[in-house]
């Protein structure tokens, strides 16, 4: 995880820290601007944050921070919710009549804020039901109850945790029972975020996607040398082929990276069109061009292996 420096002392700080064990400040992560900061009060309860990338902002802690302890984010002052970007994902937590549930809870909101933490560095959507129906993403932390089970899994933007999962000595046990080694909270969530993502930015674009992943690989492969290997297998085979296409007429060769040119361009306007997210979009971004150069690149080969700068 990312660690941080106090920006009054330059002490370390860690990711779930509240208070700067250096100058003793008060600390806060700020979402908007992805960075741990110390806290200068401006009354009524909102802050403001010496960061040169907050200055004019004010911020108010959220709710869990200040009435229940297990959080540490901010959310700006004119923010209607009262919880964090990430505390507002959970929907259900375990039952707080029960002490030992408190500390539950707390190491799961530890876990989920650093999953969160990595969503939004990646600038995939986090939004919970509230704010988009369709398509939201919620937590759900619960305890198992008589002749009830709670199985950790995802369904339909839900992510259910079971709360004993926070306990240490509950989880080397299941590691054991079911030969999880590395069993961990925040590995459940990240597990589990895995399904919601390829439900909402994948499933109903495969084939798009994998038109990508070829596509990606052709420039990979484009911009290798042959190998060894390649060379005594295909090599002379290849060599056929480029001179037989060598003799075609320059209107074939035009003909030819038109054609390549138009499919890419098409697989570009596709993966615009499609509602893929703005971090799905964002990889395709210099796709056509660089597709474009490629093609060049191969086509010219095909018909002139002169002009290979392998050979």
């Amino acid at each position: 995880m990312k660690i941080f420096h106090c920006n009054h002392c330059e002490h370390l700080l860690f990711f779930e820290n509240t208070t700067c064990l250096g100058c003793g400040r008060q600390l806060a992560y700020l979402p908007d601007v992805a960075l741990m900061s110390s806290l200068d009060p401006v009354g009524d309860g909102n802050w403001k944050s010496p960061l040169p990338e907050a200055e004019g902002k004010i911020y108010r802690l959220c709710k869990n921070y200040t009435d229940q302890q297990v959080c540490n984010w901010a959310l700006p002052a004119s923010d209607p919710q009262v919880l964090c970007v990430s505390c507002r994902m959970t929907r259900t937590i375990p039952d707080l009549w029960q002490p030992e549930n408190r500390l539950a809870w707390y190491r799961l909101e530890v876990a989920k804020r650093r999953v969160i933490f990595t969503l939004l560095q990646l600038s995939l959507p986090v939004q919970n039901f509230d704010e988009n129906p369709q398509q939201g993403l919620v937590f759900e932390f619960k305890s198992p109850s008589p002749g009830t089970q709670v199985v950790t899994g995802h369904a339909n933007g839900v992510i259910t945790n079971n709360v004993a999962e926070a306990d240490d000595v509950e989880r080397e046990r299941q590691k054991k029972a079911v030969h999880e080694p590395y069993r961990t909270v925040v590995g459940h969530f990240r597990h589990e975020i895995g399904h919601y993502y390829w439900d909402r930015l994948i499933r109903d674009n495969a084939a798009l996607i994998g038109g990508l992943g070829i596509a990606l690989g052709a420039i990979l492969a484009a911009s290798l040398p042959s190998t060894r290997a390649e060379a005594n297998v295909v090599g002379k085979a290849t060599d056929q082929l480029k001179r037989a296409a060598g003799s075609a007429a320059q209107t074939g060769f035009e003909a030819a990276k038109d054609t390549v040119f138009s499919a890419a361009e098409a697989a570009a306007r596709s993966v615009s069109e499609a509602d893929l997210g703005k971090h799905a979009s964002r990889i395709t971004e210099g796709v056509t061009e660089r597709l474009k150069e490629v093609a060049e690149d191969v086509v010219t080969t095909a018909f002139d292996p002169s002009r290979n700068p392998n050979n």
